[in-house]
């Protein structure tokens, strides 16, 4: 009976034991099909909106704009500055030189000569008596202080004019054409155009009334009417009579028109890229 008792008690320690040792084997196995702790994933940066895309693809338009309307500003104040000092292919007119009159040989007018009259015989005696030619009688002479002498010798210098020009005059007739030509010539525009003014028309011939009138647009010109300058330009390229000066007229009419381009263009770019530059702030500031 102990026996039988000692082999149960055995046979129950030995079923622990086996429990035991396969509660351990399972723990093992079920600790090793569990993954071992990592580290979190980075942490992914927000990729920006298409809004935010759009926008930089409108500032860098912008940006290319200005810069191109810079290069053209550039441009055309380079072509403004070359026509200033740009001159006409053909050369400029001369004044038309006039005929010289004919000069007619000086009349010679015969001198008048002193009659001589034959010396009075006078009696030696009178002769004589009376004093030498160029002797004065001693009473006759009248004897003046050294001072009165000084004031009349004073007196007589200051009593004479300060100015003698005032008096002077020109004789014969002025030409006033060849007046007019160098007064333009040396940049004196508005004493060129008081010179034309006192012309009179009717006394003019037909290459000197368009003469007239293309140095009437030239001064104008000079004194910045530009608008004056092509309306008579404009007349003498529809003379049908302006020869030679009708190519000069076309060729200034089309010099301003050209600046008068140029200037609206200039103007516009400045007005666009002003627009441009204030749209560009605020878009910075945003």
């Amino acid at each position: 009976m102990n026996r039988v008792q000692r082999t149960i008690s055995r046979m129950f320690a030995v079923g622990v034991t086996i429990g035991m040792l396969m509660v351990v084997m399972h723990v093992t196995v079920f600790a090793d099909d569990t993954p071992a702790p990592t580290l979190p994933p980075p942490a992914v940066l927000p990729i920006p909106n298409d809004e935010a895309a759009e926008g930089t693809v409108v500032l860098e338009r912008k940006r290319a704009k200005l810069q191109e309307l810079q290069s053209q500003m550039q441009q055309l104040r380079q072509r403004v500055e070359a026509m200033k000092v740009r001159t006409p292919e053909s050369p400029r007119p001369t004044v038309p030189e006039l005929p010289a009159a004919p000069l007619s040989p000086p009349v010679e007018r015969p001198t008048p000569q002193p009659k001589l009259t034959p010396p009075v015989p006078m009696p030696l005696e009178q002769y004589l008596d009376q004093p030498p030619p160029n002797e004065t009688p001693p009473e006759a002479v009248e004897t003046f202080p050294l001072q009165d002498a000084v004031n009349t010798t004073l007196s007589s210098d200051a009593v004479l004019p300060t100015d003698v020009l005032n008096d002077s005059s020109i004789n014969g007739e002025i030409d006033r054409i060849s007046l007019a030509s160098s007064l333009f010539a040396t940049g004196q525009h508005a004493e060129c155009m008081q010179v034309l003014q006192q012309l009179n028309a009717e006394s003019l011939s037909p290459d000197d009334i368009i003469w007239r009138r293309y140095l009437t647009a030239c001064c104008h010109r000079g004194m910045g009417e530009y608008k004056e300058a092509a309306r008579l330009y404009r007349e003498i390229v529809g003379r049908p009579d302006s020869d030679w000066t009708r190519e000069l007229a076309k060729w200034w009419l089309d010099h301003l028109r050209e600046r008068n381009d140029l200037t609206a263009r200039s103007q516009q770019l400045q007005t666009g890229m002003n627009q441009l530059t204030e749209t560009a702030s605020e878009d910075f500031k945003q």
